[in-house]
């Protein structure tokens, strides 16, 4: 019995020490591009396989009904390609909207951090009651910190799977003003986030004024761009018009237009785009 009770008594030491020693490490994925854009769109559970069959799916639904109704072979497979491409535009489209709307709504997201912790809950209380009261934008990063929380027990690494969650210059500088506030005392912790919220506002109105003008740019290359390919589209409802690029001219053709409209529409786009804060704190 005694050695039953020390065995039984050695195991529970052991697993405290396995605890303390080797903290919850979260289950992680790659994140690869296309795997930050998911996220970024909302897309969190979705897996990158699933949506490359996705993809897959649509691209042999367009090939098969232009191939009905136009029966031009080549014309079909552009088709497929764009239809390929769309889901993986849209995806990237909706992300950069919602990274925008995140960045629009950090001043509203800190001044609530604030009123928190002024009205004395603690930090980690303070912060996980932003995955509910938060704007909705916000919830899923703060979600995500107070789900490592309960699983690690660690503030730091709850922070880091927020920062992970986010990928944004401004959660970094909230996640790690946040670290040193745990860390040294919140007596400043105020005063920091009062000057956080003033600079990202007046970042926000000079963004916004160039944003409003850059709109006309990004327009003008997506009508650009898909114009051409419309009107080939409806030129080639009629068979004879699809049947003509059958050849390898017609290939060659609508190949050297793709691979020109990719590359005028990248420039166009990269030109016009504003440029994005880095990442300094990761």
């Amino acid at each position: 019995m005694g050695v039953m009770v020390g065995l039984l008594a050695g195991a529970g030491v052991l697993l405290i020490w396995s605890a303390l020693s080797y903290p919850y490490q979260g289950p992680k994925q790659r994140d690869t591009r296309l795997r930050r854009l998911l996220i970024d769109a909302g897309f969190a559970r979705v897996r990158p396989a699933s949506f490359l069959a996705v993809c897959f799916i649509l691209a042999m639904i367009a090939a098969a009904t232009v191939l009905m109704f136009t029966t031009g072979i080549i014309v079909s497979l552009f088709a497929a390609g764009a239809a390929a491409a769309a889901p993986y535009l849209w995806i990237r489209s909706r992300a950069r909207r919602n990274r925008e709307e995140i960045t629009g709504v950090w001043p509203e997201v800190i001044e609530s951090l604030l009123a928190g912790i002024r009205s004395g809950l603690p930090l980690a209380e303070a912060v996980s009651a932003l995955g509910v009261s938060g704007p909705p934008a916000t919830r899923p990063g703060f979600e995500e910190f107070s789900r490592t929380l309960h699983m690690s027990g660690r503030i730091d690494d709850a922070l880091d799977a927020m920062k992970d969650r986010f990928a944004d210059p401004v959660a970094d500088r909230v996640a790690e003003a946040l670290r040193v506030a745990k860390d040294v005392g919140g007596h400043d912790i105020g005063n920091l986030l009062r000057s956080l919220i003033s600079t990202l506002r007046s970042e926000q109105r000079t963004r916004g004024e160039l944003l409003a003008r850059q709109s006309w740019t990004v327009n003008g290359a997506r009508l650009a761009a898909a114009a051409p390919w419309l009107i080939l589209l409806l030129l080639c409802m009629r068979p004879e018009n699809a049947r003509a690029f059958d050849s390898a001219a017609g290939a060659l053709v609508l190949a050297g237009g793709a691979v020109l409209t990719v590359i005028a529409h990248h420039l166009m786009t990269v030109i016009g785009r504003l440029p994005a804060e880095q990442r300094s704190l990761v």
